[in-house]
């Protein structure tokens, strides 16, 4: 291999190590976390492993020196599935537990994710376990218009306390 080779695979591999080795401080106007009620004016510190070392309100939790720091109105410390059907089917796969595909018509908008989820789904506490603390849930592909989506944390056993979503 030439030097340059050499050069440009180790440019590339220093900027594919240098975000998993940064020190990161984000501070949220409101921060949720899986530990109770939400922080107003909160910090998380991410360290270099990639762990959240420290979650707290500004003014507990200073912020060390040579941390990167960005700031957001909402911060959700954890992973978030996107795209998920986690709450709609079922533990173990089975036909009696499967409400993310309504097959009947191909257009449903009037189908609410909310209606067939599941809190007490054991699939929710098995994604918990690799750090999901949000999930983006809904109908599976298969439809045109499959309805309305959800947006839940993993925790909580019922769906008024895990779901984000407002009455009007």
């Amino acid at each position: 291999m030439n030097a340059r080779a050499t050069s440009l695979s180790a440019a590339l591999a220093a900027l594919l190590v240098a975000p998993a080795a940064a020190q990161l401080a984000v501070r949220g106007e409101t921060v949720h976390t899986m530990a109770g009620a939400p922080i107003q004016d909160g910090v998380v510190l991410v360290g270099k492993n990639g762990k959240i070392e420290r979650v707290g309100r500004a003014g507990d939790v200073p912020i060390p020196g040579g941390y990167a720091t960005l700031s957001a109105r909402v911060v959700t410390p954890g992973l978030v599935d996107a795209h998920a059907t986690v709450g709609l089917t079922g533990w173990l796969n089975q036909s009696h537990d499967q409400e993310q595909l309504e097959a009947s018509a191909p257009l449903q908008p009037e189908l609410r994710a909310i209606d067939g989820y599941n809190a007490h789904d054991r699939l929710i506490e098995w994604v918990r376990g690799f750090g999901t603390t949000t999930i983006h849930t809904g109908h599976a592909p298969g439809a045109v218009i499959s309805g309305q989506t959800l947006v839940a944390k993993t925790r909580g056993r019922r769906s008024s306390a895990t779901c984000s979503w407002r009455r009007r």
